[in-house]
């Protein structure tokens, strides 16, 4: 919707109690305090997370901080912006109300109890699905669940971790509530929810907690209660790797970027020696699967490089073995924006070791996609992984240096030094020119360069 600026411009006034006294600007969700003033939601929500107790318009200190839609405000602001569409204003959509704090409550002691097993298990899916429902919604929805513990009640749940019976809620009960072997392919992670359970009802329970899970944020000892267990990891792993869904895999990805993302370095070589971990993650990049949800690629992308960013060599030198490199290079040409940046920066991260080079160089893709992730300059971040990808694979492979300046590469350094990229891009740029300097003859830009006794750089 044109803001009123825009509005002005076009000769176009908003009634002026159309406006939020805070913002000034058009209200989408309008809504009473306690002192009868109306205000858009969002702007009243922030000046009282701001700390502050009073009513903006009064000042009356708001003894009551309970918001009450004004239906019939906001149903008047909608038939004026119908009113005015042939104008460019477009209607604004009824907005849905953030979920009843009780209720968000009940529905997280329903899945406590659940996880409990016995009669109360049946309450634990319909609950599951109840909470997924509204963490989609929207923030304020997905901040209720967090302030009523909601990921501690997934997180036994999804791992069939047993309650405690002093305080559900205890986050280093559950970072020690796992002292069992590790079996990745095990269906029960912890301990099982009813012995006399059937396999797709308890599956349902671990997919279903991991997709709400991941839609919240988690703490430290959250993370940590699952990195720290590899039973729990090896779960992760086998839904990675055969969730009964594509949502079920794509959710495992995020949770393993979520848990990688902060970790320290040890606990990320530990979660890259789960089996079949980095090979699920490699799976996820396949075309076949882009095709069915264009977020199963980068999901697998974002955890490759989380996995991957550490001072040590082991997780790059697993994933290449598991095909990383490969399936990276032959998801470039369909990568775009952040999700290119990260497929460059995990390649650049596997080309650190002597298999990935070696992959990359062989591979009748990699110069090509390389050469142009430059020249499109989708973000200079990209730009640089990508010449640092080239520089790492050129070093030692003439042909890959030939390739490269066959495909352009030299005129495209020479562009993107020119640009505002960041001195490390430029430092980058600058070494794989020198590495070329060879081909410069071949090239009409530095031909004239190449001739002359001058140090270029």
């Amino acid at each position: 919707m044109p803001g009123l600026k825009k509005m002005q411009v076009q000769n176009l006034q908003v009634p002026h109690y159309f406006r939020c006294p805070i913002s000034l600007e058009l209200m989408r969700d309008p809504v009473t305090v306690a002192t009868g003033q109306t205000y858009d939601r969002s702007s009243i929500e922030k000046w009282v997370s701001d700390g502050n107790a009073t009513c903006p318009a009064t000042m009356q200190r708001l003894t009551d901080l309970t918001l009450i839609p004004n239906h019939t405000l906001r149903r008047l602001i909608q038939e004026w912006c119908v009113a005015n569409r042939s104008r460019g204003i477009e209607r604004i959509p009824t907005p849905k109300q953030p979920a009843d704090p009780q209720r968000v409550a009940a529905l997280v002691r329903d899945v406590t109890r659940g996880t409990a097993g016995g009669t109360a298990l049946q309450l634990l899916l319909p609950a599951l699905r109840s909470l997924r429902a509204l963490a989609k919604e929207n923030d304020k929805n997905r901040g209720l669940m967090v302030e009523a513990n909601a990921v501690s009640a997934l997180i036994r749940a999804m791992f069939r971790i047993p309650s405690s019976s002093s305080d559900d809620d205890d986050d280093d009960n559950l970072s020690s509530s796992c002292s069992c072997s590790f079996d990745p392919d095990s269906l029960s992670c912890c301990a099982p929810l009813d012995h006399d359970q059937h396999l797709g009802d308890s599956l349902d329970v671990e997919e279903s907690s991991l997709a709400v899970l991941v839609l919240l944020p988690l703490k430290d000892s959250e993370r940590r209660s699952i990195a720290q267990c590899r039973r729990r990891l090896g779960a992760v792993s086998r839904i990675v790797r055969r969730g009964r869904s594509m949502d079920a895999r794509i959710n495992a990805a995020v949770l393993v970027e979520k848990i990688a993302s902060d970790a320290p370095e040890a606990a990320k070589l530990a979660m890259g020696q789960i089996p079949g971990l980095l090979e699920g993650l490699v799976d996820l990049l396949r075309g076949d699967h882009s095709a069915v949800s264009p977020r199963a690629p980068k999901s697998g992308v974002k955890a490759l490089f989380s996995l991957c960013l550490c001072s040590a060599a082991s997780n790059s030198e697993r994933a290449v073995s598991a095909g990383a490199a490969a399936a990276l290079v032959e998801h470039l040409p369909a990568a775009q924006h952040g999700d290119a940046d990260r497929t460059l920066g995990a390649l650049e991260l596997l080309c650190r070791t002597r298999a990935g080079r070696e992959v990359v160089a062989q591979h009748a893709l990699a110069v090509p996609a390389l050469v142009a992730a430059i020249q499109c300059r989708s973000s200079f971040q990209a730009a640089e992984c990508a010449a640092g990808t080239l520089l790492a694979v050129c070093s030692g492979s003439e042909e890959v240096q030939l390739a490269a300046a066959e495909a352009g590469v030299l005129t495209q350094l020479l562009l993107l030094i020119q640009s505002d990229c960041t001195d490390r891009a430029k430092r980058k740029a600058v070494e794989l020119l020198k590495l070329l300097r060879r081909w410069w003859a071949e090239d009409p830009c530095l031909a004239e360069l190449d001739r002359t006794d001058v140090v270029a750089f």
